[in-house]
């Protein structure tokens, strides 16, 4: 799971550079950046790799084709009023995925996050019970 979620980031930054519109290449260089940051943390956090199987699966696949496609459609030249659509409705497309792997990124975290607060919980418990916290729950000197 993270070796696809870093070779998809790699593989994307690289067509990114093909886009000429803007906006379509700052969405998948954001989405090709937050690809690579999930498979850091997911690196370093191999108990959260399950929760990237539905990314794996379809996201990454889906997004690879959505870019092919637009990068197609874009070196087409195509003008008409049915090209300009579908490659603002792909811009979008690539907007919603960008915004989409940001929050995936956040929910990593936010499941680590739960995880440590437990952990945290559970230390200032035992310290309590163990006498070695004053009142307020604060260590002793």
């Amino acid at each position: 799971m993270v070796d696809a979620f870093r070779d998809f980031g790699q593989v994307l930054a690289g067509r990114a550079s093909q886009a000429a519109d803007e906006s379509a290449r700052g969405s998948m260089e954001g989405i090709a950046r937050r690809a690579g940051l999930i498979a850091s943390y997911v690196e370093a956090h191999p108990e959260l790799a399950g929760q990237l199987g539905r990314a794996v699966g379809y996201y990454l696949p889906q997004t690879a084709k959505l870019v092919a496609s637009y990068l197609e459609l874009e070196r087409s030249g195509a003008e008409g009023e049915r090209a300009r659509e579908v490659t603002g409705e792909l811009r979008e497309a690539l907007r919603m995925v960008d915004d989409g792997f940001a929050r995936l990124q956040e929910e990593l975290i936010e499941d680590q996050s739960i995880d440590l607060a437990g952990d945290i919980q559970v230390m200032r418990t035992m310290l309590a019970q163990d006498g070695l916290t004053k009142d307020a729950g604060e260590l002793r000197p």
